[in-house]
């Protein structure tokens, strides 16, 4: 049993996001070209200017088709296996890997899950920004897992 959930939030595109993403194209480009019609000195501040109406157009139109910008970046995730629970919050901190056999207990809160190891470590997987459904997912499959591994659960 595999669970795996992208923890970047879910947005829901507009089609408002692609004509403002076409609007900011089009001044970038009409920027440009009207110095160069009234045949004026095209400086850096207009080629910089322009540059950033050009990636903001693209950056919200690549929203309106679901790719954002951060994924480039790193990802967050959390990936449970019966192996091991792989849990990554932040885009730029590095992903805490836990062994199934190496957990003493599994503690269910309101807004999170607290797994303590035999060594004495606690992560602590907060799903406050994740929806219900996929919530109910996640504890039903460390429970079913847990089981399996004879993990002490409490709830």
């Amino acid at each position: 049993m595999v669970f795996y959930k992208n923890l970047y939030p879910y947005r829901e595109s507009k089609k408002i996001q692609l004509v403002f993403g076409f609007i900011f194209i089009i001044l970038s480009i009409l920027w440009i070209l009207q110095k160069k019609h009234f045949n004026s000195q095209i400086f850096a501040f207009d080629w910089l200017y322009s540059g950033v109406f050009l990636m903001n157009g693209v950056i919200i139109i690549l929203q309106y088709y679901g790719i954002y910008i951060e994924e480039f970046f790193g990802k967050r995730y959390l990936k449970i296996t019966s192996e091991e629970i792989d849990y990554k919050p932040k885009t730029f901190k590095r992903a805490t890997k836990t062994k199934w056999v190496e957990l003493k207990t599994i503690n269910f809160k309101v807004n999170s899950i607290e797994l303590q190891s035999i060594n004495g470590k606690n992560l602590r997987i907060n799903y406050t920004n994740l929806e219900y459904a996929s919530v109910q997912e996640l504890k039903e499959t460390i429970v079913q897992i847990a089981q399996n591994k004879n993990c002490k659960i409490i709830s």
